[in-house]
């Protein structure tokens, strides 16, 4: 009896020295590591045993084992979801066994914010068991991971919210255009010289909007960045009400960022070209503009909606339109020779003969004057919708300079 006491009392001095040696480890871990990969070796120092932390998609955040290979991390994860998520298979706090679809078995602990699993602690075994030291330093890992993806994550939202400012200043005609101002703007990702479309996402949620569509509308402005992101584009986004903002360059197509967040109900507008400062506040009037022709479902250029606007009286819309396709064409140097070529081609039905005459230029130098006018406004007058638009605004022109 003496012997089989002493083993035991061994036993378990020895099971309490390891568990004190796991703690401490783990816990050094947590307050001297600055990710998740310190984690993983703290585990492997304190078990011998590799370990990898995995987000809920299965990409690998930590890693013990330099050469672990994410696809098959992934490939776990979305076998074990094929048929419950993973709440439902991390249904209880104690850490899972799982021997099937890995070369060896492996033990695995949910990372949990807020009651939803947000990550994996994975602990890999070269036999065919795991002991209860194993399950105890696998739930004080989980704890530890979670603790820091809270950290990253106020971090991220920190980040998220000044640029949030930022973009919504601009949008909003606030922001202070002064040196370090425009240092800052250039270090988020925005260029004072690029060209930019101002796009506005409108949610089909009810104001004030309530925690499910405040959530909604978190996660479609990360759809926004990420798609942004993946495109090689900053991520300048703004929240506010049930919209989302974005800043897109002129170059990129909106529909490629429509395509990733369309849901049900939801729409989207998107402005004219602009440039600088004063271009992003006149963007944002653009799409604001848009917001009571919105289609559920549909997106909207403002160009698209401007002429029948301009038809239905809207004396914005008016305006608006003599600055697309008259205004551009005044030159302060040379006069408004190209402006008045205009107005006498609406005159004359775009004959080119009959205008030339009233013009009294010769019509080769006419032409000249037409090939420029189609290049400065993107437009061609073999077009007939342009054509008529063309018309339509140099008319409004007239009438506008005549109550003048």
């Amino acid at each position: 009896m003496h012997d089989v006491l002493a083993r035991i009392i061994n036993i378990q001095a020895e099971t309490i020295r390891r568990s004190d040696h796991i703690h401490r480890t783990l816990t050094e871990a947590a307050l001297e590591g600055n990710n998740l990969e310190g984690l993983a070796k703290a585990l492997y120092s304190a078990l011998d045993k590799n370990a990898t932390v995995v987000s809920i998609d299965g990409t690998v955040l930590g890693a013990s084992d330099p050469a672990i290979d994410e696809t098959v991390e992934r490939a776990l994860v979305k076998k074990l979801t094929e048929l419950e998520s993973l709440s439902d298979f991390f249904e209880s706090n104690a850490p899972k066994v799982v021997s099937e679809g890995v070369e060896r078995p492996r033990l695995g602990g949910a990372i949990r914010l807020r009651g939803e699993v947000m990550g994996i602690v994975w602990l890999h075994s070269e036999q065919a068991g795991f002991e209860e030291l194993d399950s105890r330093a696998l739930e004080h890992a989980a704890v530890i991971a979670a603790l820091h993806l809270t950290y990253q994550r106020q971090l991220s939202d920190q980040e998220t919210r000044l640029g949030y400012a930022f973009v919504a200043g601009l949008l909003e005609g606030k922001f202070s255009a002064t040196p370090s101002a425009i240092e800052r703007a250039q270090a988020s990702g925005w260029g004072e010289n690029r060209n930019y479309r101002v796009c506005l996402v409108l949610l089909n949620e009810p104001i004030p909007l309530s925690v499910e569509g405040f959530n909604r509308r978190i996660k479609i402005a990360d759809k926004i960045a990420q798609t942004m992101q993946g495109m090689g584009i900053a991520p300048l986004v703004s929240v506010s009400l049930n919209q989302v903002s974005f800043l897109l360059p002129a170059e990129n197509s909106p529909d490629a960022v429509w395509r990733s967040v369309r849901t049900e109900g939801s729409a989207m507008a998107v402005s004219r070209v602009h440039q600088g400062v004063t271009g992003m506040a006149q963007g944002a009037e653009d799409v604001l503009a848009l917001l009571p022709l919105l289609k559920p479902g549909k997106l909207h250029d403002f160009d698209e909606v401007l002429f029948p606007r301009a038809l239905m009286g809207d004396s914005d819309a008016r305006r608006l339109l003599m600055e697309k396709l008259i205004e551009p064409l005044g030159n302060p140097k040379r006069g408004n020779a190209l402006i008045d070529t205009v107005l006498t081609l609406a005159r004359e039905g775009f004959q080119l003969l009959n205008t030339a005459k009233a013009l009294e230029i010769h019509i080769s130098t006419l032409r000249y004057r037409v090939e420029r006018i189609e290049s400065m406004l993107g437009i061609s007058l073999d077009n007939p919708d342009d054509k008529f638009k063309l018309q339509v605004a140099a008319q409004m022109y007239v009438l506008a300079a005549d109550d003048k």
